[in-house]
C-alpha cells in the first residue's frame, strides 16, 4: 500500500479524456452505457466536462461549464436545455469525476493493494493493482445503503510512470451487479470545452 501510494500522490491532473463501458441490472432487465467524455479541471472553482453518453440505446449529451448545465437528448429533441447544474451532476454521477484525485482521496480505505504486475495498455508501460478497500470507501461509488462487503468488490487500477490512473475496473457482486471499465487518455493536454451558442430553459 505504502509503495502505490508513493506512486500516486501529488499527481495532478487537470485535463483528460475517458471512455467508460458499464453494465448493470435495474429491477432484473440488464442495462447497458457507455460513455466519452472531455474533463478540464484547471480552474478547481467551476471545472468543465463534455459528455456523450448512451444508455441502453438512449443518446446524452452534457455540458457542464462555469456553473451551467446543459443538456440534449434525443428524446427531447435537438435544442440543448439549461438545466440545475445538480440535477446534472446526479444524472451524470457528478460534474467532473477527478479520477487523479479520487486515488489520493481514498487512500485512507485502502485496506490492501495487490501487484497484478506490469503490463502493457495500448503501447503504454503500467502497472496494474487490485485495491481492497474498506466499506466507507463505497459511498462515494453511491452503494452507500445497498450493504454490500468489501469482497463483493473488486477494484484494479493501471498506474503508468508518472502515477496517472490510466485505467479502472470495478466489478460488484450482489442483488444489483455493476461492472465499469474506463480508460483516461491525454492527460494535461489542451482541452477546449464551451457553452452552446443556442439552448432553452428546461420546461418547469
Amino acid at each position: 500500500a505504502d509503495e502505490f501510494l508513493q506512486r500516486v500522490s501529488g499527481v495532478e491532473m487537470k485535463t483528460y479524456t475517458m471512455e467508460m463501458e458499464m453494465s448493470t441490472a435495474v429491477e432484473g432487465a440488464p442495462m447497458e452505457m457507455t460513455m466519452t467524455g472531455s474533463f478540464d479541471g484547471s480552474d478547481a472553482a467551476t471545472p468543465r466536462s463534455h459528455l456523450k453518453m448512451n444508455v441502453s440505446g438512449m443518446e446524452i449529451e452534457m455540458i457542464m461549464v462555469e456553473g451551467d448545465a446543459f443538456m440534449k437528448m434525443a428524446l427531447l429533441g435537438e435544442d440543448w436545455i439549461k438545466m440545475d447544474p445538480e440535477d446534472a451532476a446526479e444524472m451524470t454521477g457528478g460534474s467532473s469525476p477527478d479520477i487523479g484525485q479520487w486515488t489520493e482521496d481514498y487512500a485512507k480505505n485502502l485496506e490492501k493493494v495487490e501487484l497484478i504486475g506490469e503490463e502493457d495498455l495500448n503501447g503504454l508501460a503500467v502497472r496494474h493493482y487490485r485495491l481492497t478497500l474498506k466499506p466507507e470507501a463505497l459511498k462515494g461509488l453511491g452503494v452507500e445503503d445497498v450493504g454490500f462487503e468489501t469482497t463483493d468488490v473488486a477494484f484494479d487500477v493501471w498506474i503508468d510512470g508518472d502515477g496517472f490512473t490510466r485505467k479502472f475496473a470495478m466489478d460488484m457482486a450482489g442483488d444489483v451487479p455493476v461492472s465499469m471499465t474506463a480508460t483516461l487518455d491525454d492527460i494535461n493536454e489542451p482541452v477546449t470545452i464551451e457553452a452552446p451558442k443556442d439552448w432553452v430553459e428546461m420546461p418547469s
